[in-house]
């Protein structure tokens, strides 16, 4: 079977299959027309891909496969996981960290479910400020003599800065300087 072509702006052919795989300007999107015999139903203007005798006139062979690759001198060991659990955290060697299995998620409680009518939402009182915690007391004050004993500390230092300095002083006259 024969083709019209349009390529460029122009309607070519009819050019036989085999012909169009060499014609400049031709590809699978080009629109092509099948030359109809006389007196039957003219086809519609299609994609060159739309016709399976172009497609695969047009389509090249697959290349042969290369010869296969020499084997690699030493194989490395099989990694524990597979290759791609490896590559998606991001390293292929085995991490111990992520070698335990996880730990089952805890079963939640199912969420009621309610039939019916909308209704609008119900404002719910208020509830009582919480009680608070009696540790909460306790790390507060442990704090406060921390805090005390700190500033006590400080105090020491300063003292014995001022020492130090009045020691170096009387090295220095002593040695006459």
């Amino acid at each position: 079977m024969r083709y019209w072509v349009h390529i460029n702006n122009q309607v070519q052919g009819p050019f036989d299959k085999e012909k169009l795989a060499s014609t400049p300007g031709f590809t699978l999107a080009s629109m092509a027309y099948p030359e109809a015999p006389a007196g039957s139903e003219p086809a519609a203007w299609k994609a060159a891909s739309a016709y399976p005798e172009l497609l695969a006139a047009l389509t090249p062979s697959p290349s042969p496969a290369p010869a296969p690759a020499p084997a690699p001198a030493a194989a490395r060991p099989a990694p524990a996981e597979s290759p791609l659990a490896l590559t998606m955290r991001g390293s292929l060697v085995g991490d111990p960290a992520f070698d335990a299995p996880l730990p089952a998620p805890e079963a939640a409680a199912p969420l009621p479910v309610r039939t019916g009518t909308l209704e609008p939402a119900k404002e719910t009182p208020a509830t009582a400020p919480a009680q608070p915690d009696p540790r909460l007391a306790q790390l507060r004050l442990k704090l406060g003599q921390l805090g005390t004993e700190l500033a006590a500390v400080a105090e020491t230092q300063t003292q014995l800065a001022g020492k130090l300095a009045g020691a170096v002083k009387e090295l220095k006259e002593l040695a006459g300087g």
